[in-house]
């Protein structure tokens, strides 16, 4: 019963945690993706031309959502399809509720030929507690 508890726990705390493979902003990646705190992807969001994807589920985005985002639910069926819809020469800021279906979406998009994919550490929960908007 420990053993099963003990797998539990760390198979909940692997969901939780952003993907390994990306790096922080102060660094250039090969595969275009970055992860980026609060102010960093705040900053990120004022250049003209960005793309802001919420990859909540639409109800999750109808709770509450960073201004300026459009989205597209990770979980639902057609999830490439409709982000080839993006400009893949634009950057593009990803974000979730914690940071770990964003940093997903920013994997698959970046295989997809995206050529800047950043990734919102911490997701919306993070942005909230800093006290940015959400509309």
């Amino acid at each position: 019963m420990r053993i099963f508890i003990l797998l539990f726990l760390l198979l909940v705390t692997a969901c939780n945690k952003p993907s390994q493979t990306t790096e922080t902003t102060s660094g250039s990646t090969t595969t275009g993706i970055l992860e980026a705190d609060v102010t960093t992807f705040a900053e990120a969001a004022k250049q003209p031309g960005v793309q802001i994807v919420d990859v909540r589920t639409a109800q999750e985005f109808r709770m509450g959502h960073l201004p300026q985002s459009r989205n597209i639910d990770i979980m639902a069926p057609g999830f490439e399809n409709r982000v080839q819809l993006l400009d893949k020469e634009k950057p593009v800021l990803v974000y979730c509720a914690v940071g770990s279906r964003s940093a997903r979406a920013a994997e698959m998009m970046s295989g997809l030929g995206f050529k800047t994919v950043t990734n919102l550490s911490g997701g919306i929960q993070a942005w909230g507690s800093a006290g940015m908007p959400i509309e």
